[in-house]
């Protein structure tokens, strides 16, 4: 499930300025980890391995 920040805070009725979830929420970096992997995909021709990322190797004419 997925809600804001707010709706956590409001939902566990705090009453504050500052954003108390917080501390009950663990940032999930995927959706950020993912769309980096594409963007240097697309700008560095990388390609998805088992140990990693190595760029393709460039073909000779």
């Amino acid at each position: 499930m997925k809600f804001s920040k707010g709706d956590v805070d409001e939902a566990l009725n705090h009453v504050s300025n500052y954003e108390i979830a917080d501390v009950y929420i663990t940032k999930d970096f995927s959706i950020i980890n993912d769309n980096n992997f594409k963007l240097l995909d697309k700008v560095f021709n990388f390609t998805k391995s088992k140990r990693g990322r190595k760029p393709k190797k460039q073909e000779v004419a």
